[in-house]
């Protein structure tokens, strides 16, 4: 992880010493020496305040710089929680969930999200690919668990590359 590296680098561009540093967050000047050099790491709220301090996001702090692809997902309630990570480990996140895929579409159209994801027990007729207009769309339909788990890997390993 990059955050020792960071906060080593960020409180020297701001000509900061360790022991001011650690004053201002109210921890001793060899918590942030072991942070810095990766020995330990700060606590989640010691990142926000690290962040704060140095006027960076804690993303930026942390060294992420992974944009996931924002999508709307269509689907029937099924496991969404396991499907959002499935997303998350194809490079994308659900900003959005619609019951139609013509509600998909308008969220899609009026949003920052770069497609659809429908997933449901029915393949997508024409009617609601027409009603959806011109959004990138994955349609996954299963008919048993197993099979949506198949299905959706395969789904989301094509939309990596369309997207």
């Amino acid at each position: 992880m990059e955050l020792g590296r960071n906060i080593y680098e960020l409180r020297k561009a701001r000509g900061v010493t360790q022991e001011e540093l650690a004053a201002e967050l109210g921890v001793t000047a060899a918590a942030v020496s072991k942070w810095e050099k990766g020995n330990t790491l700060p606590d989640v709220l010691m990142v926000c305040a690290l962040a704060d301090f140095f006027g960076v996001t804690t993303d930026e702090l942390l060294g992420r710089n992974r944009e996931l692809k924002k999508l709307i997902l269509v689907t029937e309630g099924e496991d969404r929680k396991k499907i959002e990570g499935l997303l998350r480990s194809h490079g994308f996140c659900a900003v959005g969930y619609a019951d139609d895929p013509a509600e998909a579409g308008r969220l899609c159209r009026e949003g920052s999200a770069v497609g659809v994801l429908r997933i449901g027990h029915e393949p997508i007729t024409d009617a609601q690919r027409e009603a959806m207009g011109k959004c990138n769309m994955g349609d996954c339909a299963y008919d048993t668990p197993e099979d949506l788990w198949r299905n959706l890997d395969t789904i989301l390993s094509m939309m990596e590359k369309h997207f």
